[in-house]
């Protein structure tokens, strides 16, 4: 009879034990949000740069038809796409520029990353360049 008595008395948990569970549970938890963010800032950057490549298909395919690059995207579709790529994040467009030099004989595309140090920017030329900057004046047209 004492027996039973004494191990009715241990069933369960004691408020310390499941404190300090929901503890540990919490900092793995906040840890593994911390590293997903950063996939996230990736992936979005990574459709960025596919974004940016769209672009270079759509807008040669302009110029054989044209002659020249357009003054705004918004010419693009329905023509050349469904839909014009916008970024991930904001869901604003992306800012294209075509140089003026006589015909809208060049052009730049660039988007601003996110898991870079802050303020680097993708760009994409009309002449096959691609890269990254901190400064947005290197992304004039040449």
């Amino acid at each position: 009879m004492i027996l039973s008595t004494v191990s009715s008395e241990h069933k369960g948990f004691t408020l310390i034990e499941l404190l300090v569970v929901i503890a540990v549970i919490g900092i793995l938890s906040s840890i593994g949000l911390v590293s997903l963010n950063g996939a996230r800032e990736r992936a979005r950057d990574a459709v960025r740069r596919t974004d940016a490549t769209s672009f270079r298909t759509m807008l040669a395919l302009y110029f054989d038809d044209f002659g020249s690059y357009p003054d705004v995207t918004s010419v693009l579709a329905p023509r050349y796409v469904p839909d014009l790529p916008l970024d991930p994040k904001t869901h604003l467009p992306y800012t294209y520029s075509a140089c003026p030099s006589g015909v809208n004989s060049s052009y730049i595309v660039y988007a601003q990353l996110e898991s870079t140090t802050s303020g680097q920017y993708f760009y994409l030329t009309s002449k096959g360049v691609q890269g990254t900057t901190s400064n947005l004046a290197d992304l004039q047209c040449s």
